[in-house]
């Protein structure tokens, strides 16, 4: 224990926390030392100046939200079975083939798809595409909130090129 100044023991000495050996010490270092002396008797006056503070009374509900804090930040930490699958998936030795994966499937999709399009491989056999066909079509059916009798009839009886009649 250092003998030039005790301070630092002052809340122990007061609290009956020191070995017998170190309460010596400090008895004997107080009876010599004003320094020591005013701080120890300051640090008593503080301490009964705060024990006569009235008890703090606890709002209504105060502990079982902190409980409920508690539980939540403790399920926070608690490792996820998603956390487990990511990992599993963003290892460098998984990642690569997959990446290769989706850019094949999106080349196919983005090239794919416009050519079997236009070749017809998605169209019904035997049909061919007929846009007027399909404007007619659509007209028809946005026709249905028209009031307008004769514009139905018109455009039901709209004449289409030779070229879209089906033989």
């Amino acid at each position: 224990m250092n003998t030039t100044h005790v301070a630092d023991h002052l809340s122990a000495y007061l609290d009956g926390a020191l070995p017998a050996a170190d309460l010596e010490v400090v008895q004997a270092h107080l009876e010599v030392c004003g320094t020591c002396g005013r701080a120890y008797e300051e640090l008593r006056t503080l301490r009964g100046l705060l024990r006569g503070l009235p008890d703090l009374v606890t709002p209504s509900g105060l502990e079982d939200r902190i409980h409920w804090r508690l539980a939540r930040e403790n399920a926070s930490f608690l490792p996820s079975p998603w956390r487990a699958v990511w990992a599993a998936l963003t290892r460098p030795a998984v990642t690569r083939p997959l990446r290769v994966a989706l850019a094949g499937a999106t080349l196919l999709i983005i090239i794919g798809l416009p050519m079997g399009w236009v070749s017809g491989l998605f169209a019904p056999h035997g049909t061919t595409f007929d846009p007027d066909a399909y404007v007619r079509d659509y007209l028809m059916m946005s026709s249905d909130r028209l009031t307008d009798d004769v514009t139905r009839t018109v455009i039901a009886h709209t004449a289409l090129p030779e070229s879209t009649v089906q033989r």
